[in-house]
C-alpha cells in the first residue's frame, strides 16, 4: 500500500489583520510627516522564520462619504513603510471619511485585506482618557477598550479612537507609565462629531458598571480637551493693520522729536554765530 505524504512549509503562513475593520480620526491639519496609522500593529503572522513575516501594505480602493470637498480628493492618503500618512492638502472645509481597503503581501506572497475608515474633521472636539499604564499595553488592549464604549453608546453612535500619546509629568518629562487616548463620536445619522460634553453625558462614567469596566481598563480619567482658540482671518488682518499704525505712529513720534530738538540746535547755533558777527563789527 501506499501512502502519499503531503509536507506543508511550517512558514507558510499567510498575515491576518486582527481586525477586519477598523477606525482613526484626524484633525484636517494634521502634518504630513505624522504617521496616522501603523498598520504593522494590526497584523499577526504565525510564521517563525523573520524573514516570512516581513510585510508590504497596499491600498487596494477608497470609497468617500462626505460632502463634495472631501469627494474630490483623489489620493488623500499614501502608505509609507507600513505607516499610513496624510498625501492630499486637506482644509477645514473637508467633511466626512474615507474608507480604504487596505492588502497586506509577506513574502511569500500570502495576502490578506482589512478595511480602514479614516475620519477627517474640522476641529479637536474631542475627549481625552488617561489610562496608568504604558502605551504598549494601552495600544494592545485598545480594540476591546473601544468595544466596550461601543456597547455604551449604541448603534447611534460610533465610536472613533484618536491620537494614542504619552503625557507628561509634573516634570515636563514623559511619563512612561501613563498613556492618553484622544477619542471621538461621530453620529451615524448625521456624520457629524459629536460635542465632547455630550459624548461625556452618553459615556457616564459614574455609573456603577461603566466605572467598573473604566477601572478593569486601568482608566485614571475621562476629561474634555478644549479646542484651542482659532482666530479668524478678519480678527488677524484687524490686528495687524492696528500694529501697523501703531508702529507708523511711533515712527512719526519719534521723527517730530528728533526734528524740534535738530531744529532747536540749529536756532541756538545760527543766534551764537549772529552775536559773534555782530560783536566784530563793533
Amino acid at each position: 500500500m501506499n501512502v502519499d505524504v503531503v509536507i506543508q512549509d511550517a512558514d507558510d503562513n499567510p498575515p491576518i489583520f486582527t481586525e477586519k475593520a477598523f477606525s482613526k480620526a484626524i484633525i484636517f491639519d494634521i502634518s504630513k510627516e505624522e504617521k496616522i496609522l501603523e498598520l504593522e500593529y494590526y497584523v499577526n503572522d504565525a510564521d517563525t522564520d523573520p524573514k516570512n513575516k516581513q510585510h508590504k501594505y497596499f491600498i487596494e480602493s477608497f470609497e468617500y462619504f462626505g460632502n463634495d470637498a472631501l469627494k474630490q480628493l483623489k489620493t488623500p492618503f499614501e502608505i509609507r513603510n507600513s505607516g499610513i500618512y496624510r498625501k492630499a492638502d486637506l482644509d477645514s472645509s473637508v467633511s466626512g471619511y474615507i474608507q480604504m481597503l487596505i492588502k497586506a503581501n509577506d513574502t511569500n506572497g500570502l495576502d490578506t485585506t482589512a478595511t480602514v475608515k479614516i475620519h477627517i474633521l474640522s476641529e479637536a472636539n474631542e475627549v481625552k482618557i488617561v489610562f496608568t499604564k504604558a502605551i504598549d499595553e494601552v495600544r494592545s488592549q485598545n480594540p476591546e477598550f473601544i468595544k466596550f464604549l461601543q456597547s455604551v453608546v449604541g448603534e447611534e453612535y460610533e465610536i472613533v479612537p484618536g491620537k494614542l500619546d504619552v503625557p507628561q509629568n509634573g516634570q515636563g518629562e514623559p511619563d512612561p507609565l501613563r498613556t492618553s487616548l484622544v477619542l471621538f463620536a461621530v453620529k451615524n445619522a448625521t456624520k457629524k462629531v459629536v460635542p465632547p460634553k455630550e459624548l461625556l453625558k452618553i459615556l457616564d462614567t459614574q455609573t456603577v458598571l461603566n466605572a467598573e469596566k473604566f477601572q478593569d481598563f486601568s482608566v485614571e480619567n475621562v476629561k474634555e480637551t478644549e479646542p484651542p482658540t482659532v482666530v479668524n482671518n478678519d480678527e488677524k488682518n484687524f490686528i495687524i493693520f492696528i500694529a501697523v499704525i501703531a508702529v507708523l505712529v511711533c515712527i512719526l513720534i519719534i521723527t517730530i522729536i528728533l526734528f524740534y530738538a535738530s531744529n532747536r540746535r540749529y536756532s541756538r547755533k545760527l543766534r551764537a554765530a549772529k552775536t559773534t558777527v555782530y560783536g566784530k563789527l563793533f
